[in-house]
């Protein structure tokens, strides 16, 4: 029994040891842009140029090898319900911001180191099965605004969730500089690729009032959950 236990002391402190600086944790921001399928025969419904936004994440790295990193982590995604539109004729431009649509996901996932070079730079290429969460949630909106020449766009909107829990795979590339005593300066890019055909949906009533014509419009716009992500962070081995 006494042999049995100063073995697993010693089975212990030696795991301890193998560990020890091979966890790392990343805060991030994150810049997201979702992509949206758009469907608008009006032409005057402006919906995928202003949807990216800034958001955050902690990715979880541990050092498998000299090579291989198997990494998870937390973030907050979000999908877009601004309404805008333009005034064809002239060009002005209506940009109404308002909150987005806001969930998370969980990232799981393996990367490989390529190289490094003098203890300061890194460059690895990576996978992931992402989980992704939103909630269950609908509203309604509209606006009405008059632009030159007395052209005058008057709408109703609704959005809603319609998959609420879906996956995502990201095939990812990342490069690191190491700055000292300060820990890893981590830029990653992310493409996000979906397997569902629909998990955020809008429709847009709108219509078109010159001093000539009054035109009525119905315009769709659908996100799958596809997106790319370019994340800024600091890295910290322990």
């Amino acid at each position: 029994m006494f042999r049995l236990s100063i073995f697993l002391m010693v089975s212990m402190l030696s795991l301890n040891t193998q560990a020890q600086g091979r966890f790392s944790i990343t805060p991030e921001l994150i810049l997201r842009t979702p992509r949206l399928n758009i469907t608008d025969p009006g032409g005057y419904l402006i919906a995928d140029q202003f949807n990216r936004r800034l958001t955050y994440g902690l990715t979880l790295t541990y050092q498998l090898s000299e090579r291989v990193n198997l990494q998870s982590g937390v973030r907050r995604i979000f999908f877009v319900n601004d309404e805008n539109y333009w005034f064809k004729s002239f060009g002005t431009l209506l940009f109404i911001r308002g909150n987005p649509t806001t969930g998370f996901q969980i990232p799981m996932g393996v990367s490989y180191n390529l190289f490094r070079k003098n203890n300061r730079f890194q460059l690895s290429i990576g996978s992931e099965i992402i989980y992704n969460q939103l909630p269950q949630q609908s509203g309604s909106g509209g606006l009405r605004v008059v632009g030159g020449t007395n052209t005058t766009i008057q709408s109703s909107s609704s959005f809603s969730v319609t998959d609420k829990n879906f996956w995502t795979v990201a095939p990812s590339i990342n490069l690191l500089y190491r700055i000292k005593r300060l820990g890893w300066i981590s830029y990653a890019y992310e493409h996000q690729l979906s397997f569902t055909q629909e998990v955020y949906a809008m429709q847009f009533d709108y219509n078109v009032e010159t001093p000539i014509t009054t035109t009525d419009y119905t315009a769709q716009t659908k996100a799958d959950g596809t997106a790319s992500h370019h994340s800024l962070g600091l890295r910290f081995y322990f």
